[in-house]
């Protein structure tokens, strides 16, 4: 379900698209086409095991046959495809055993599943400290309402219009801490938790729907008055219900932390985290060491009580750059915190109509980008900053209804300060923000379009992968990293956005993990950055607006059966202009018995260049078509992909070709001219080359453009095969004396109909003695 959800001062937060995942490049979207064969889990039940036991797991969903492996990111964990009774021979169920170490950090994790026909969809599964409590169904009115012992966990699933009730035995002055977790497991669950009496009442202020940074899941912390029994009931706040509508509702004596703070910490850094949130007088902060490895984007906290037990765990995001925590007082501009660009700075609102400031130095015309940073980070506060001088007048503020970023150029040398308070005038401990402040700087991101990819045993498959560039125009080199055995390699060309990366392994069939590596080296020094798959992720979570990212920091491989076909494409020749056609072969090796037809359509095409479907016939092993590119297609080097489709011995299969190459490029390029010296009333003849390209060989029209006022050169064509013609360069006596910078050569290639301009060369007209 799409579903769009408003942040507390009323404006449009996000709107999570369910349209299949694409990627965007200079007007023309790629669609990863879907592996007809790959398996589809439903929401398992229960979706979490408690650390240190061993759990046997239900699958459900379809083409779930002929497993091959599990991969988790849970550390150290044992999964296995018990063989027993037939397990793996039914394509809607599968059984599989979890066994994890008592030490595993309580956390959200996730798992995927590879038969031999491909990977399945992502599915976050909890570890958990506590000892998990099955629904027991039934349970949906105060009178049959499931006695539950705790601390525990409880697994359940809402059907549509109806609740679900347990029963729990209270003492007077006791402190119970309930979280239930359904949206941030990408349920479609929107879940509400109210407390009742034993004679069903509600309990005075003993509800809540959406709690702040639970992505619309609820909690609450309740002292009981007396001795006793309660009830806890469990809803859809629609009503609504099914199979992906499970949740797990923890209840004990635990912390119920929001967000850490810092928000952030520089990798490689130890640092004390202390925890905003409900609950917390127990809980003592911790000391961590950042992780340095620039794939890994976050860590999980989590928050521990006296008795032992841990709150569930808040995510704290790394980054590259010096990360500091607001010190009081910082209210006033005198009083302002001293900062150094760049910079990530967490704070807090923590008293009525607080405004924090942070002070630092410019040069004038210096560029800046300011960030706020909040629901991304699990903080739900609402902030407004803006830039003042050293004066106090404000310089730049940001219009929240449209953005949480600002970009700040100095007007001159000095000081100037950042100040931020909330946009409600809310504040308390757990109103926190996250500011980062950098020079606008040439940087990249690096973005894919699909989580999940399907590796042929001696065959390929490609990753798209897509830059967002910003004011960097350089080449990207790409590079996967995974377990030894997956290579692949791509550079994604300067001026250019997306490129092809190929994968090839020589890994057995399985279930796999890797990462996509960009860098570049920008103004003398490496810039790494770790591509992802948000959108295909969110999709998967049914639109969830911000994923664990310690789980979309990977993405997911199987290694399946070999096809019985490969597929291969090639453009000859590779070298071609707008308007001319070239060959196109795509040719396919088939395993002995298989003559089928196979269908073949394009993955990706440079913009701008069409090809149909085609279908190589049965028996035949290639087929031949032409592709020309329009007038508009862009210059360049591209990269071309195409999959092929069959259906063979009841089984349908895809398969990709290797990336090759189509170069576009001028039918004639103008060499460089020498500066050209004349004097009043004298002329010149000047020598132009052409290189010729892609096999143009027709006349190449040659005129001379913005000279300087009263100079003229005479027009000629280089005839057809020839490469150079002079030219006369004529000032008359009356030509304007000066010096001109900016003059070119243009070159008509009249039967390719296109142009060329040559690089900008000199000329001088001095005076006549």
């Amino acid at each position: 379900m799409n579903r769009t959800w408003f942040c507390r001062s009323g404006i449009l937060l996000s709107i999570c698209s369910a349209l299949a995942p694409t990627a965007q490049s200079r007007g023309q979207a790629v669609k990863v086409p879907p592996n007809p064969q790959a398996p589809l889990i439903n929401m398992p039940m229960p979706m979490g095991i408690q650390a240190g036991t061993r759990l046997e797991l239900q699958l459900t969903g379809t083409r779930l046959n002929h497993p091959l492996a599990v991969w988790t990111d849970i550390p150290h964990a044992k999964v296995a495809i018990p063989m027993d009774n037939k397990n793996g021979t039914d394509p809607s169920k599968l059984r599989l055993s979890f066994e994890v170490p008592k030490d595993t950090p309580v956390g959200i994790y996730s798992f995927r599943l590879a038969t031999r026909r491909g990977l399945s969809n992502v599915r976050l599964f909890c570890v958990d400290d506590l000892p998990q409590v099955l629904e027991t169904g039934g349970n949906n009115t105060p009178g049959k309402a499931q006695t539950i012992t705790y601390p525990c966990v409880v697994i359940g699933r809402v059907d549509q219009e109806s609740d679900d009730y347990f029963k729990i035995a209270v003492k007077a002055g006791q402190r119970i801490a309930f979280d239930v977790l359904g949206r941030r497991l990408g349920g479609l669950i929107d879940p509400q938790i109210t407390l009742l009496d034993d004679k069903g009442r509600q309990l005075p202020r003993a509800h809540n729907n959406d709690a702040p940074g639970c992505q619309t899941d609820c909690r609450l912390v309740y002292t009981f008055s007396h001795d006793g029994f309660a009830m806890i009931r469990i809803r859809d706040v629609e009503y609504r219900g099914g199979a992906d509508y499970v949740y797990r509702l923890r209840i004990g004596d635990f912390p119920l932390a929001t967000t850490p703070v810092p928000l952030v910490a520089k990798r490689g850094s130890k640092l004390k985290v202390e925890f905003t949130g409900l609950h917390l007088a127990d809980a003592e902060p911790v000391v961590v060491t950042a992780a340095t490895n620039p794939g890994v984007p976050a860590m999980l906290l989590s928050p521990k009580s006296k008795n032992g037990f841990f709150g569930w765990p808040v995510t704290l995001r790394l980054s590259d750059i010096t990360q500091i925590v607001e010190q009081e007082p910082n209210d006033q501009l005198k009083t302002a915190n001293r900062i150094p660009v760049p910079v990530g700075i967490t704070g807090r609102f923590l008293k009525q109509r607080d405004q924090d400031h942070y002070t630092f130095s410019a040069k004038k015309g210096e560029s800046f980008l300011i960030q706020a940073t909040t629901y991304a980070y699990q903080a739900d506060t609402e902030v407004l900053f803006g830039v003042k001088d050293k004066e106090g007048k404000v310089l730049a503020r940001i219009d929240p209804a449209k953005t949480t970023s600002l970009g700040f150029v100095a007007p001159s040398d000095g000081d100037y300060t950042i100040f931020v308070e909330h946009l409600l005038y809310w504040y308390g401990p757990n109103e926190a923000y996250h500011l980062g402040i950098r020079k606008a700087e040439p940087d990249f991101e690096l973005n894919l379009v699909t989580d999940r990819y399907d590796l042929p045993q001696r065959g390929h498959s490609v990753v798209f992968v897509e830059a967002a560039r910003r004011n960097f125009n350089g080449p990207i080199e790409l590079k996967v990293i995974g377990p030894s055995g997956l290579r692949g390699s791509a550079t994604i060309p300067a001026g250019q956005n997306r490129a092809l990366l190929p994968l090839e392994c020589t890994l057995p069939p399985g279930a796999y993990a890797f990462q996509v590596a960009g860098s570049a080296r920008i103004n003398g020094k490496e810039r790494i950055r770790m591509a992802t798959a948000d959108s295909a992720y969110r999709q998967a979570l049914n639109n969830l607006s911000f994923p664990p990212p310690t789980c979309t920091a990977y993405q997911g491989l199987a290694v399946v059966e070999q096809a019985p076909f490969t597929l291969a494409g090639k453009c000859a020749p590779v070298e071609t202009y707008r308007g001319k056609a070239v060959s196109l072969m795509l040719a396919v090796q088939r395993s002995p018995g298989f003559t089928d037809p196979i269908a073949v359509t394009p993955f990706v095409l440079p913009p701008n260049v069409k090809v149909p479907a085609l279908t190589i016939p049965k028996g035949k092993n290639e087929i031949k078509t032409t592709l020309t590119p329009a007038n508009n297609a862009p210059l360049g080097s591209h990269q071309l992909c195409f999959v092929g489709r069959t259906k063979f011995q009841n089984q349908d299969y895809l398969v990709y070709s290797p990336p090759f190459e189509l170069e576009i490029v001028e039918p004639v390029v103008v060499t460089a001219l020498p500066a050209v010296k004349l004097v009043q009333g004298s002329k010149a003849n000047v020598k132009v080359a052409i290189k010729r390209q892609a096999g143009y060989n027709g006349p190449v029209v040659i005129e001379v453009r913005n000279l300087p006022a009263n100079v003229q050169a005479t027009k000629v064509t280089i005839q057809k095969g020839k490469t150079e013609a002079e030219i006369e360069i004529v000032a008359a006596a009356n030509a304007s004396v000066g010096t001109k910078n900016d003059v070119r050569v243009f070159a008509s290639a009249s039967e390719a109909k296109q142009s060329a301009l040559s690089p900008p060369f000199t000329v001088i007209v001095d005076k006549k003695p």
